[in-house]
């Protein structure tokens, strides 16, 4: 099987990653640092250490939408070196537009989309907390995100089945 790795980059704050070598092996977790340069350096070593064939990178339309905020500038950079680091490995690199996240992440809600699910959790006090799961280990947005550019690159653009159904 291909090794894969699907990112929701964020710049600022959490990049969440979604790496898929088969059916069997597959990881969800998270880079944190405030400096886009520092999580791009992490998601480097990342890249060599699992030796990634494919990189998908989550991109949105909102530049033009959202006005020019402080983070946007470095979401750019961050994808930017995402896509100079796959050309400069060999790595196979698609950019998937999050435009229509919405409607995926309501598939998901409905259960659609096989291990992907949002549960309530009840806290010690206060309401029940919505928390999305993949396979019953607990998601941040972030990581959520890069489940959903993975889903929608395998069954969608490769035309394959969910290996998790």
């Amino acid at each position: 099987m291909v090794r894969i790795l699907s990112i929701d980059p964020s710049g600022t704050s959490i990049s969440g990653l979604f790496y898929f070598e088969n059916w069997n092996h597959y990881e969800i977790s998270s880079i944190s640092a405030k400096k886009w340069l520092e999580q791009g350096k992490k998601i480097e070593t990342y890249l060599k250490n699992k030796q990634v064939e494919v990189l998908l990178i989550e991109t949105t339309n909102l530049y033009k939408k959202s006005g020019y905020t402080y983070e946007m500038p470095a979401l750019i950079k961050l994808v930017g070196l995402l896509e100079y680091l796959a050309l400069q490995n060999g790595i196979e690199c698609h950019l998937i537009s999050n435009r229509f996240m919405d409607k995926w992440e309501l598939a998901a809600r409905e259960r659609k989309i096989a291990g992907l699910e949002l549960k309530k959790i009840k806290r010690d006090s206060g309401r029940p907390k919505n928390v999305w799961h993949f396979k019953d280990q607990p998601l941040n947005e972030h990581e959520k995100d890069a489940v959903l550019i993975f889903y929608v690159y395998w069954c969608k653009f490769q035309k394959k089945v969910w290996p998790f159904a």
